[in-house]
């Protein structure tokens, strides 16, 4: 049972870790950034493996706290990973987005910027629909 207790906190503790390193990756800059999908992918390894021990720990009778926040946190690195999927996919939408709000020191220069992000992704949308639309037809 000691062992057992031993494996569950020290996945516990590598799940923490793990969110630590995602949450301050993610305040990086791109392409730096992207180094937060494997730390997502790691925290959500961890997590569930952290549950799994939880839960063989109370079906021995000990009684563990945590499942909650752990839970949590699997949603988060869930979410981050989706949201860092998402930035990959369309990076150099995104990069130029970062490279011209970097730049922008007015509102008025923001809102060009966002509005020329905004053009990029319609175009790219425009072309996938083209793609697909010409496929089924």
């Amino acid at each position: 049972m000691a062992d057992t207790t031993q494996q569950a906190r020290q996945r516990i503790r590598l799940f923490g870790l793990l969110m630590i390193a995602l949450l301050v990756v993610m305040t990086l800059p791109l392409p730096f950034r992207l180094a937060g999908i494997a730390f997502a992918a790691g925290a959500i390894w961890a997590a569930v493996r952290s549950l799994a021990a939880l839960a063989s720990l109370r079906r021995l009778g000990v009684r563990s706290r945590g499942q909650v926040g752990i839970s949590l946190g699997l949603g988060v690195a869930g979410v981050l990973m989706l949201v860092l999927a998402a930035e990959l996919a369309y990076y150099p939408v995104v990069s130029e987005f970062e490279r011209c709000s970097a730049g922008a020191n007015t509102s008025a220069a923001e809102q060009q910027c966002e509005q020329r992000s905004r053009q990029q992704l319609d175009d790219i949308l425009k072309r996938l629909g083209e793609m697909t639309g010409s496929r089924s037809g």
